[in-house]
């Protein structure tokens, strides 16, 4: 018995690291500055010439650690959100907290060098697929890694 307690304790714990290994690639790949290259918000298909405008970032955005850093395109007004990722389940999620606490869903997917991010609305769960149809309150992005 006290063998196989040992031997269960031993599996925990290598779980526990390799999630934890996954967790750190995974913020590794996130890492770096980002371009929102097409965009959906709520059904509604946001030309690429117009996402500047539309997002408060102008559509650029850096991440680093547990952070994503965005300038304002109108008066170049830094503002920091925290976020934390899941990267055990497919598809894997990602919650962001703003300044005020209020938290915002999403699940996320690497596709080839491009990142598929899909948002739901504050305070709601994350959507269950990379979709943003009309009624649905969500954001979908598609950024691209970029130069700063």
């Amino acid at each position: 018995m006290n063998r196989f307690v040992c031997w269960s304790v031993m599996l925990c714990c290598l779980a526990v690291t390799t999630t934890l290994v996954a967790q750190e690639e995974e913020l590794k790949r996130l890492a770096g500055h980002w371009e929102v290259v097409e965009l959906v918000e709520d059904g509604k298909v946001i030309p690429k010439q117009a996402i500047p405008e539309w997002l408060p970032s102008g559509g650029h955005l850096d991440t680093e650690d547990n952070a994503i850093v965005i300038r304002s395109h109108e008066d170049n007004k830094k503002q920091v959100r925290v976020f934390s990722i899941d990267a055990t389940p497919y598809p894997h999620t990602i919650t962001i907290t703003d300044t005020s606490k209020e938290q915002t869903r999403g699940i996320y997917k690497f596709d080839d060098n491009r990142l598929v991010v899909c948002l739901s609305d504050t305070g709601e769960k994350a959507p269950g697929a990379f979709s943003a149809k009309e009624g649905s309150r969500r954001m979908l992005m598609v950024l691209q890694a970029a130069k700063p």
